[in-house]
């Protein structure tokens, strides 16, 4: 059935027209929640005019005019041989999924494909100035590519941050000055750059004021992030990499994107050992670089958007 989807999709005009009216609704169901929105429009002004910074969704006028057409030609430029992988886990028979992969794939032919653009972290602003409930912001500085080798590094710098309820961010914005109700770190890696983020919701009269102290929990972690937190960041960095292998679709996952990024598996193992060798200066390291290649800011809601 994958295979048949890669190779011969039937796309009828019918279908895709209904299909169109799907993605539309979820396309609205994007608009109409803040939380997501503002993810949208944070890649917006991180990635300013690329294709990273474009949403997946895409938008309403392009999604219309889409034809069976413009569905086939992405196809052929983007499922290529030498783009695709195919990872399997569970109760497999390596040998036989490689004998049905090599018959049913075997004589895709080869070419290079759409050439893809590398992207660029440019930094900017989006204020969406539509009234919710809440006032949600997402802040963002220049991450790491995925293959980069102070990656984990970063990773614990981040967990230190904001991943969790211990986290310095949880701990100073929501805990003890109650600005937030939700507050918290993240990071995405790709090919060639990365995205370090903070998300927020809170009060519309507090998010302005959340902001700032983020900002100035961010370069205080940076400069005096201690042994006692960047143990528990690790534990907290191992604890979720080992919990999110336990289904078989998380490992195939895995496995996958090892392979896209590495050109080889990359064991857990190994992964585990990178990130009990970062020490406290790497950590701390890692941080100020981030702090110093300029920020995107997103912001959905009145009085933050003026603020911001």
């Amino acid at each position: 059935m994958l295979t048949d989807l890669v190779r011969a999709p039937h796309l009828a005009e019918e279908h895709l027209e209904r299909e169109k009216q799907v993605i539309l609704s979820e396309l609205g169901e994007v608009n109409d929640t803040p939380d997501d929105l503002v993810h949208e429009h944070l890649f917006e002004a991180a990635f300013d005019g690329q294709p990273l910074g474009r949403s997946v969704l895409g938008r309403e006028e392009t999604l219309r005019a889409a034809t069976r057409d413009d569905c086939l030609n992405w196809i052929q430029g983007e499922l290529v041989p030498s783009r695709l992988i195919l990872a399997t886990s569970g109760k497999v028979d390596p040998s036989a999924m490689l004998n049905c992969a090599e018959k049913l794939l075997g004589d895709m032919e080869d070419w290079p494909g759409v050439p893809i653009g590398r992207a660029e972290f440019t930094g900017g602003v989006r204020n969406d100035r539509r009234e919710f409930e809440q006032a949600h912001w997402s802040l963002a500085l220049p991450g790491m590519a995925a293959a980069d080798p102070r990656l984990p590094a970063l990773s614990i710098f981040v967990q230190a941050v904001g991943g969790g309820m211990s986290s310095r961010l949880f701990q100073q914005v929501r805990e003890e000055r109650g600005l937030a109700y939700s507050i918290y770190a993240w990071s995405h890696s790709y090919a060639d750059t990365g995205l370090f983020g903070i998300y927020c919701a809170s009060a519309r009269n507090d998010a302005a004021q959340a902001l700032t102290l983020s900002r100035k929990v961010l370069a205080e972690t940076a400069a005096d992030l201690t042994e006692a937190e960047l143990e528990r960041a690790r534990a907290q960095a191992k604890a979720g990499l080992l919990m999110g292998l336990e289904s078989v679709a998380t490992r195939a996952d895995h496995l996958a994107r090892s392979i896209q990024v590495h050109g080889r598996i990359v064991p857990p193992s190994e992964t585990v050992a990178l990130l009990d060798a970062v020490t406290l200066s790497q950590a701390r390291a890692a941080g100020v670089k981030a702090l110093g290649g300029g920020e995107a800011l997103a912001t959905v809601g009145g009085k933050l958007a003026r603020a911001a």
